[in-house]
């Protein structure tokens, strides 16, 4: 028999407090190599999203160069005829007018970008951002009323005339 709080009783727990660490350290590496974690990818998955990533570039592209070549002149005519497109240019871009043509013209306000926003109920609501301002149809920016907004641009209106504003071109988004 051996007595408590001796140091031969010290010792053989020690070494079954020991030997227990080193079963569960040896099982654990065991596990492990048994099963390697799933941490990485398999080959072919990675192929697969490679090539799935070439594909959604390969249409972007494709649809761009689509979107490209579309003259919406036609199309904003038949439904307004008095209605004039906005071409993009340089800020302080005038071709072939004088001056006092020049600044006869209307500035229109700056059109950054369209939002198209969904409720819970799959209702869309689009915001075109002039000047800063996110805006709706009918509100007003300096003389300009919204009178229109599309995916594709927002229709001003002031003092009975209208002009299309085109929608910058998107570099980056979030929706698809």
């Amino acid at each position: 028999m051996i007595i408590l709080g001796s140091s031969k009783r010290f010792y053989i727990s020690g070494w079954i407090l020991t030997a227990f660490i080193l079963i569960g350290f040896n099982g654990f590496a065991l596990l492990s190599l048994f099963s390697p974690p799933l941490v990485g990818r398999s080959q072919e998955a990675r192929l697969a999203s490679q090539k799935w990533h070439k594909l959604e570039n390969r249409l972007a592209l494709i649809q761009k160069e689509a979107f490209d070549n579309i003259d919406l002149k036609p199309i904003v005519a038949r439904f307004s005829p008095d209605l004039d497109v906005v071409k993009k240019q340089p800020p302080g871009f005038q071709a072939g007018k004088s001056e006092s043509e020049a600044e006869s013209e209307v500035q229109l306000p700056i059109l950054t970008g369209i939002m198209k926003i969904s409720d819970a109920h799959g209702n869309h609501r689009l915001f075109a951002l002039i000047e800063g301002k996110r805006l709706m149809e009918n509100d007003r920016v300096r003389d300009f009323t919204v009178q229109k907004i599309t995916n594709h641009g927002a229709v001003l209106s002031r003092n009975g005339k209208t002009w299309f504003v085109p929608a910058p071109e998107v570099y980056f988004s979030l929706d698809r």
